[in-house]
């Protein structure tokens, strides 16, 4: 890219580094797991993994919706 611009398709993320760790995370779980389990189980391992990785989170929030 030049002078700093983005192309088409690209985008800054404000938090690109966190998005990263999370990523990296959920690959990491697929990757070891592979599909077929209940989504408990994935839910389960991928809090380990990002606790792993020293992030905090909060699991199954209530979003209000309109």
């Amino acid at each position: 890219m030049e002078g700093g611009s983005q192309g088409e398709g690209e985008a800054k993320l404000v938090h690109g580094g966190l998005t990263d760790q999370i990523l990296s995370a959920a690959f990491t779980v697929h990757t070891a797991l592979g599909p077929g389990l209940l989504e408990s189980v994935y839910e389960q391992c991928l809090c380990h993994e990002l606790s792993e990785k020293g992030l905090t989170y909060d699991r199954e929030i209530e979003i209000p919706i309109l």
